[in-house]
């Protein structure tokens, strides 16, 4: 009987060595390094990407420009001028017969608007993120009491002209814009922007109707703005410069002119020169044509 031979034992199994991360630091800071390098260009592209598609907002950041800038103005006289210069009937021969360039021509010769100045202006906004204007006063200069006191020019506008949406009073201490005037009432309006507020945009638009008014003093000022601009509070003073004077006391005046057919209505006509259509008048010449019923002392303030 055959002998069978015993089953060869197998050797036994070795697990191999587990190969943890913590024992190889190299590859575990390089993972952790390509890791952060992916997110950053991630967030990079998209970055670059929002940019792309926002990119007034790039600019604005670059923008060295004022937030709002004032795009035209247009301004007058409603009750004539003043200038230091003393100035004759002849030489308004010169003054143009359109309302602006004789506007211009007042304003070369350094003329200031007698008592009142009506300003229309368009402002444009220049921001990508609105600009909110919270609100519009007067920036004084300078006032004085004495001059221009070298002619009067009583120019006073024929029948009723249409309230302004805005007024500047100079007299007043803080020069707030406020709104449409009150009329005879005697009440005070309060500020417009009070109740108010402007917001504009990139190329938006808005046009404004301002009244500045000075009795007794000879005023140059600017406007200026209180804004929020990206969410934060600053002042802006626009460039022009406008000016506005009070009567000053009528005697006091070396030369008083005004329209020649006033002058032809009153009782005395004064030394007319009809080829220019102006008057120069003596003090109560001047005074004769300006009262129209009115007591003779309110000559003296046009008021």
């Amino acid at each position: 009987m055959g002998r069978h031979a015993a089953p060869e034992e197998e050797p036994p199994h070795v697990l191999a060595p587990s190969r943890r991360p913590w024992k190889r630091p190299i590859a575990w800071i390089g993972g952790v390094v390509l890791t952060a390098v992916a997110a950053f260009i991630v967030s990079l592209v998209t970055g670059l990407a929002q940019s792309w598609f926002q990119i007034d907002k790039v600019v604005d950041n670059f923008a060295s420009g004022p937030p709002v800038q004032i795009l035209s103005v247009n301004d007058w006289a409603e009750h004539g001028w003043t200038a230091e210069a003393v100035l004759s009937a002849s030489d308004l021969a010169a003054v143009p017969d359109g309302p602006h360039d004789r506007n211009d021509w007042y304003h070369t010769n350094h003329a200031m608007p007698l008592q009142k100045e009506v300003i229309n202006l368009v402002l444009e906004g220049r921001r990508a993120n609105p600009v909110t204007i919270t609100d519009l006063y007067a920036h004084i200069v300078a006032c004085k009491t004495s001059s221009p006191l070298g002619t009067l020019i009583y120019l006073p506008l024929e029948g009723d002209s249409e309230s302004p949406d805005l007024a500047l009073d100079l007299d007043a201490g803080d020069g707030r814009a406020t709104a449409r005037t009150t009329g005879t009432s005697g009440v005070k309006a309060d500020p417009y922007f009070n109740q108010h507020s402007i917001s504009l945009i990139r190329g938006e638009r808005i046009s404004i109707t301002l009244t500045a008014t000075s009795l007794h003093r000879a005023c140059t000022w600017q406007l200026a703005a209180d804004e929020i601009v990206d969410g934060k509070p600053t002042t802006q003073i626009f460039d022009p410069q406008f000016a506005v004077s009070g009567s000053l006391g009528t005697s006091r005046y070396t030369s008083l002119l005004t329209y020649a057919y006033m002058a032809r209505h009153s009782a005395q006509s004064g030394t007319v020169t009809a080829r220019t259509g102006y008057a120069q008048l003596s003090y109560s010449e001047f005074c004769a044509v300006f009262k129209s019923g009115l007591p003779a002392h309110r000559c003296e303030t046009l008021n």
